[in-house]
């Protein structure tokens, strides 16, 4: 009876004992396999983006814009797709000209100047995976949805080359003379999207004791607006941004009762400007 019972057991038992260990060894196995596969396509990903930030290291000190050629040649555009949009979010200054669609074929950086040590930092964070998560990400539609606020970057860079870096200032009455009617060269739009960085910008930081525009700092100016930091004010509705100001000044003239001086007016400010930029397109 004893032995008619364990055999039974042994019956039982062993079909399942081993239906179960081959279940749990064909799981482990499977699921060892694919986190490898998985690390080793995340080691390959992360390789390309080593590839790209190395070709541009080698340009340490020079213009993104002297990397072009070489970036577009020796990425492949599967490459290019994989990890342009993880490299832009960690700071790579890609660009798309305001003439031209984002062409995964001819990819454009910002001019400005390649700095070795982010680029080492940028390859550290790679390298320890912090960053696995932005690869793979669409870069048409990530370029295209950004294509508006790259379109105002571009009027207040032509704001800057076609108006500031031309203008003098007078220096007995600090008033600045814009060289050409915004009209001439700007769209109803591009000027309302303009009219806060211009305000913003007439500073005399950006001219000499003579009047004259300082090329060095224009220069400066324009970099800045290619990396992002103008963009609040490109963004700011101008209605807005004069009621903020409004309000600034009447603490101001609450807190301190002296007379409020603008040290850089223009000759035509405001509504007046809009008027004849609305004329000139008619």
């Amino acid at each position: 009876m004893e032995w008619t019972w364990l055999n039974l057991v042994a019956y039982i038992l062993i079909p399942i004992l081993t239906a179960g260990i081959g279940g749990w060894v064909g799981a482990f196995f499977g699921n060892k396999y694919r986190k490898d596969k998985e690390s080793k396509e995340k080691e390959i990903v992360r390789d390309i983006a080593v590839k790209a930030l190395n070709i541009l290291k080698s340009y340490a000190k020079k213009s993104y814009r002297e990397a072009e050629g070489e970036f577009n040649r020796a990425m492949s555009i599967a490459e290019k797709r994989t990890v342009i949009v993880a490299l832009h979010k960690l700071g790579i200054p890609f660009g798309v000209p305001s003439n031209e669609s984002f062409n995964i074929r001819k990819i454009h950086f910002v001019d400005t100047m390649v700095n070795e040590d982010d680029i080492d930092g940028i390859l550290i964070q790679i390298s320890k995976g912090y960053c696995d998560t932005l690869f793979y990400i669409d870069p048409d539609s990530y370029f295209s949805s950004n294509f508006t606020l790259f379109a105002m970057r571009n009027a207040g860079k032509k704001y800057v080359t076609e108006i500031l870096a031309k203008s003098k200032v007078n220096t007995d009455t600090k008033i600045m003379t814009e060289p050409i009617e915004l009209g001439a060269i700007f769209t109803l739009g591009e000027f309302k999207a303009i009219q806060v960085l211009r305000e913003q910008v007439r500073d005399q930081m950006y001219f000499d004791k003579n009047g004259e525009p300082i090329k060095e700092r224009i220069d400066t100016l324009l970099k800045d607006i290619d990396l992002g930091l103008w963009d609040s004010y490109l963004m700011w509705n101008y209605e807005n941004y004069q009621s903020v100001k409004a309000q600034v000044q009447m603490g101001q003239i609450i807190c301190n009762p002296q007379p409020l001086i603008n040290p850089m007016p223009v000759s035509i400010s405001g509504k007046k400007e809009e008027k004849e930029v609305k004329q000139k397109l008619s």
